[in-house]
């Protein structure tokens, strides 16, 4: 059982083959509220390579919070959350889930 109401946001990628054919390293989404604090994704179209140290031939998503500055020295939340990337060449949606 949960109080807060589920938040969805959505994103969307045009052309995600040009992020790494232009060099891309780092795509930051607009903000949305969820859970009354603002949120972004963060998206390693190449991996993120502090994570992972072969770059290449996976992505990266984080969930971040977009402005820590008002919270407390030691802020802490519980988040439960989906990220579903579809697969466009393969037609597929992957799942992914996060706490």
């Amino acid at each position: 059982m949960r109080d807060a109401l589920p938040a969805h946001f959505l994103t969307k990628i045009e052309s995600f083959s040009l992020l790494l054919e232009y060099g891309i390293d780092k795509y930051e989404t607009r903000e949305f509220e969820a859970g009354g604090l603002k949120w972004r994704l963060i998206i390693y179209p190449d991996g993120d390579e502090y994570e992972n140290k072969e770059k290449g031939h996976h992505i990266s998503v984080y969930l971040a919070l977009s402005d820590i500055s008002s919270l407390s020295a030691d802020w802490e939340f519980n988040v439960v959350f989906t990220i579903f990337l579809y697969n466009q060449i393969l037609d597929k949606y992957h799942c992914f889930r996060g706490n």
